[in-house]
């Protein structure tokens, strides 16, 4: 065989393709949730810093909140505040 045969390699067989959108299942997910039913009054802003800047984090017994330079601490169970610095 020469090196300037004109034999062509063989082409890959296509795929059809779509445009349609395709949805894969995925394992299926359980996960415990925990519904708090307590409320309580947490801290307000001070009308010299509008917007407030809030930020909230939850622990296992407690709530800490923080609204611009203040913080407090709560009970989670009770909604009682622990502490709390202006």
């Amino acid at each position: 065989m020469s090196i300037f045969s004109r034999h062509r390699p063989a082409r890959p067989r296509s795929r059809t393709i779509s445009n349609r959108p395709s949805f894969e299942l995925l394992e299926e997910r359980s996960l415990l949730s925990v519904n708090v039913h307590s409320n309580f009054r947490g801290l307000s802003g001070t009308a010299a810093l509008e917007p407030p800047d809030t930020a909230a984090a939850a622990g296992p017994d407690v709530i800490v909140e923080t609204v611009n330079t203040s913080i407090a601490y709560y009970a989670k169970n009770s909604g009682a505040r622990l502490f709390q610095q202006d």
